[in-house]
């Protein structure tokens, strides 16, 4: 499925989503039927239909292609493949700034490396509130004051590919994010960064709420990761300067000015962020923080109130998550993966296949610090990949090259 790569020679191919599977074939106890998911959690949510119908899906225009001369990229081209703090050691090394690079890299990395030291989960007694979701072994953690500051993690058994593509296809989250939120994306041509226009109805509140969402993707799966070393994608959001005004940001996003409408309220979001963080080949960790200016008054809207919405969220957004990663395909997202109009795709898929494999085959790479993961035996793997190459192999026509290879790989071991 898309990208695939070489894996102990020999010829076999391991597939990027067959990845996650290995280390459960590795030791016989994989099945055919994926990972079982938990099922979508029903709640009672307002007719969405007095929303306004927006425009969805990225256009034949946004299609991004990069090609090099050479084995070198251009700064330009690694922030476009979402691979800022490559891009960010490569100006240093040239002392050459090209197309601007530079100026966007002083106005993002700073905020994006405080983020490391809130990339943990709070306590109580910060000043935050437990609330726990064992259903889901969830615990949320929120914060009132200025702001609603809201913090939790949980493991996904989830390929990355389908990470990617469900934070970078934005508008397709409308069909399982709590509250069926409009979204209206429109994507940058200078770097891995996209505009969100959200629009919903929250049961608990009057009218309805929109928001304006700027997003940058990037790449961590290097040693140099701003985040300590840990291993994964970052998603960094926060509303545009001018979300209240409306104008031009960045020199490429429009953003309209505020509704007329009392009915609509605009929010704010300041700076958020997730962390998709490796932990082995068949986990990921989904660490997310956020805070959010929510122009409503605490008597209007009490704590236990606020309690009671944020449990809830957290309970649909699970259970939602879950529904989309079996509907993968259903929802529209293999289509955008499989079409790969923008470069960060394949990009990304190849650091964390590699990321993978040095897990499974023992090579040396860096290791998460928060990461729990046991590494599998050289000779477990070889049996991993021989499954997953029986797989792959049944994807393709009989008497291939490719089968011929991995027939002959079999009957040497």
């Amino acid at each position: 499925m898309g990208l695939t790569t070489s894996c102990c020679a020999k010829g076999e191919e391991v597939l990027v989503d067959d990845v996650q599977k290995v280390e459960a074939f590795g030791d016989g106890t994989a099945e055919e039927s994926p990972t079982g998911l938990s099922g979508t959690e029903t709640a009672p949510v307002e007719d969405s239909k007095s929303l306004p119908r927006l425009p969805s899906a990225a256009s034949a225009s946004d299609a991004i292609s990069i090609k090099t001369d050479g084995d070198r990229y251009t700064a330009r081209q690694l922030l476009l493949m979402g691979r800022y703090i490559e891009a960010e050691e490569l100006l240093k090394e040239t002392g050459e700034d090209e197309d601007g690079v530079q100026g966007f890299l002083e106005k993002v990395m700073p905020s994006m490396r405080e983020i490391a030291v809130r990339a943990r989960l709070p306590t109580e007694k910060e000043g935050y509130t437990k609330l726990e979701i064992p259903e889901h072994n969830m615990v949320v953690y929120v914060r009132r004051a200025e702001t609603i500051d809201v913090c939790f993690s949980t493991d996904l058994p989830a390929t990355w590919e389908k990470m990617l593509a469900m934070n970078w296809e934005a508008d397709l989250s409308s069909q399982w994010l709590p509250f069926s939120p409009e979204v209206v994306t429109t994507y940058s041509q200078r770097a891995s960064q996209l505009m969100l226009y959200v629009h919903a109805k929250i049961p608990a509140l009057p009218g309805s709420r929109e928001a304006y969402i700027h997003r940058h993707v990037v790449d961590c799966f290097t040693p140099n990761s701003i985040l300590d070393g840990r291993q994964g994608l970052l998603i960094v959001e926060k509303s545009p300067d001018n979300w209240k005004t409306g104008g031009v940001f960045m020199d490429e996003f429009h953003v309209k000015p505020p509704p007329s409408s009392r009915w609509v309220t605009r929010d704010e979001q300041l700076e958020s962020f997730t962390f998709y963080e490796y932990v082995n080949p068949t986990t990921i960790r989904c660490f997310i923080r956020y805070k959010l200016n929510f122009n409503i008054s605490p008597w209007l809207f009490p704590n236990v109130a606020l309690f009671a919405l944020a449990k809830f969220t957290g309970k649909r957004w699970h259970a939602g998550l879950m529904n989309a990663l079996e509907k993968f395909e259903d929802f529209g997202y293999q289509k955008r993966v499989d079409e790969r109009k923008f470069p960060i795709y394949d990009a990304v898929l190849e650091r964390a296949l590699k990321r993978s494999r040095m897990d499974l085959l023992g090579e040396d790479g860096p290791t998460s610090p928060q990461a729990v993961s046991e590494k599998t035996s050289l000779k477990a793997a070889g049996k991993a990949v021989l499954a997953v190459g029986a797989l792959s192999s049944a994807k393709r026509k009989p008497g291939t090259e490719e089968e011929e290879k991995g027939a002959n790989w079999a009957s040497a071991s």
